[in-house]
């Protein structure tokens, strides 16, 4: 998966990947934002499964359903149900973390 966080030319954080996952990008352009409240509960969350609390937890957002368990998190459009994207828990916890790191220091 190719993913990259960076600073666009006015400093707005941005996150581009390539064709397989914009789903990722999107999901986090339009849900999470660049809110760091908003990444670190989503992080939050991922730490109850982690820890077998749950055995998943659904996050509905702006545009997007996150449904996280111990292997995957599941990304779907709420308005498009054709459009979802599966991936490990563990990269998407990176990606969330690489995210937060970013949009904090702005």
């Amino acid at each position: 998966m190719n993913i990259r966080f960076y600073y666009d030319k006015q400093g707005i954080p941005c996150v581009e990947t390539d064709a397989a996952h914009r789903l990722i990008e999107r999901y986090l352009n339009h849900d999470v934002q660049i809110s760091p409240q908003s990444a670190q509960k989503i992080l939050e969350r991922v730490s109850v499964i982690e820890t077998d609390k749950e055995d998943q937890i659904k996050v509905i957002g702006n545009g997007f359903r996150l449904l996280l368990t111990k292997k995957y998190a599941k990304i779907e459009s709420l308005y498009d149900e054709a459009e979802g994207l599966e991936l490990p828990l563990d990269d998407f916890k990176g990606i969330m973390n690489k995210w937060l790191e970013l949009i904090s220091k702005k």
